[in-house]
């Protein structure tokens, strides 16, 4: 497969959002804009809007496509949990999102994924994936760091485990106030494109199953950019980018993008 293709990224996340309009009403349901909420657990169906202190998220549970959720403490993502924001509607955290082992987040919208206007979310802390099946950003607003170590289910691109296609990861149209630091991943395809980075970026030690994976391209990094023992090495592909715009040094893969 050459590349992962805008319209299979596209098929993709839509199939999520699709796929949450069925799940079953969870925990986070019962509300209505402006509602205020304790420390929720979400089993699945619709985060309403509200102000919540903190969420929890145990099954496929999606953004409702209107109004605004604003977590005051922190997310996490369970193992088998899918956190979708790939709505209409706002997410905004206070805090942290953690996406833990066997987890998937998809956080942001854009013409990407087939959002009519691009959203405005914001998480003030850190977003960190540790082992996760998948973490998919668009279009996200980061006040702290990105990390994902670890994880990324499986190399085969041709699995359909994440709603009829591969797993994958990306960090696309966003700003990151930290560091951006991706290591060990084993999965179909990964790219950082067209983000802004207030500190470092360092990529080492990835595996992907996709030939025209690890496209870092069209970036604004503050810091250094590194990248180091990954398969693909870090690439243009067949994005169609511009180099980046690096503040500090370009170094190892990355060094002539």
């Amino acid at each position: 497969m050459k590349g992962l293709p805008r319209v299979l990224m596209r098929a993709l996340l839509g199939g999520l959002v699709v796929a949450s309009m069925f799940a079953s009403v969870g925990t986070a349901s019962a509300a209505s804009p402006g509602w205020q909420f304790g420390h929720v657990t979400c089993h699945g169906g619709k985060i309403k809007g509200g102000t919540y202190q903190s969420l929890t998220i145990a099954g496929n549970c999606t953004l409702t496509a209107k109004g605004t959720v604003h977590v005051k403490g922190n997310v996490v993502v369970r193992g088998h949990g899918i956190l979708n924001t790939l709505t209409t509607g706002t997410f905004n955290v206070d805090g942290n999102v953690s996406v833990l082992a066997k987890g998937i987040a998809g956080l942001g919208c854009n013409d990407e994924v087939g959002c009519p206007t691009e959203s405005n979310d914001h998480i003030g802390g850190n977003l960190t994936g540790n082992d996760a099946w998948a973490v998919i950003v668009e279009q996200e607003h980061v006040g702290g760091r990105i990390s994902i170590v670890g994880g990324g289910k499986t190399k085969n691109c041709s699995s359909t485990g994440l709603l009829g296609g591969p797993f994958f990861a990306t960090v696309h149209d966003s700003t990151v106030g930290g560091n951006v630091f991706v290591s060990g991943l084993r999965t179909c395809w990964f790219g950082l494109i067209r983000t802004t980075v207030g500190g470092n970026v360092r990529v080492t030690k990835n595996r992907f199953g996709d030939p025209d994976a690890n496209e870092i391209i069209t970036n604004t990094i503050a810091g250094n950019l590194s990248c180091f023992n990954n398969s693909p090495a870090a690439q243009i592909g067949d994005s169609g980018g511009s180099p980046n715009t690096v503040g500090g040094k370009k170094r190892g893969e990355c060094k002539n993008l």
